[in-house]
């Protein structure tokens, strides 16, 4: 598949998307980073989230369209994590975590908080049920990437656009529920407004 007008568009926009991120966090201090190992730890995650999502702007760019759908249950792991480890974590969990024993996503996703508990805000549980078949498939080889390189003619890469599209949509929103808790953590209350006004109405955001 050649990128057509529809995808084009679409990585345009998350282009710009991605670079306001990226200009709206640079240079952003947060308080707790250096002695707190729960915003350490979480913050992190998010970090990784933002870099997956640029990731896949530039796979997609570059017609890899497989590689970019398989890091889309990366990216959404992280953002649990992320998540469960900054509000829902016990002490001695986030302890654990650190040393490296996780617990599995089935339970930080069912116990983490909605989104700086925004009761309007789809909880984390709820997403994975609905995608989570999808996206294991793509990271790991399953039929969802099998069947996108077989045709009559052999071998070759034959993702819909749809696909492509959908990647890019992942990286925006992830980038942008990311860069809310970014945001908040560092005690900027208007910055992380303005991403979660933008990750609500999905809106290009002023000044892009």
């Amino acid at each position: 598949m050649t990128k057509d007008t529809d995808i084009s568009d679409s990585l345009k926009k998350s282009k710009k998307l991605s670079a306001w991120v990226a200009d709206r966090l640079d240079g952003l201090k947060i308080p707790d980073l250096p002695n707190n190992r729960r915003i350490q730890l979480a913050m992190a995650c998010h970090h990784l989230v933002i870099e997956h999502g640029q990731a896949i702007i530039l796979l997609v760019d570059n017609e890899l369209y497989g590689s970019a759908l398989a890091l889309q249950r990366p990216m959404f792991e992280a953002i649990v994590r992320g998540v469960w480890l900054r509000y829902s974590a016990t002490n001695k969990e986030v302890d654990k975590t650190a040393a490296g024993r996780f617990l599995t996503l089935e339970e930080m996703a069912r116990n983490s908080l909605r989104l700086n508990d925004k009761k309007d805000t789809p909880p984390l549980k709820d997403i994975k049920e609905i995608w989570w078949n999808r996206l294991c498939g793509y990271t790991h080889g399953g039929l969802e990437q099998i069947r996108s390189r077989l045709d009559n003619t052999g071998l070759q890469a034959n993702y819909c656009s749809a696909e492509a599209m959908a990647a890019l949509r992942w990286s925006d929103m992830a980038q942008l529920y990311s860069g809310v808790e970014v945001a908040d953590a560092a005690c900027n209350e208007s910055l992380a407004r303005e991403f979660l006004n933008c990750m609500r109405n999905f809106e290009e955001p002023s000044g892009i």
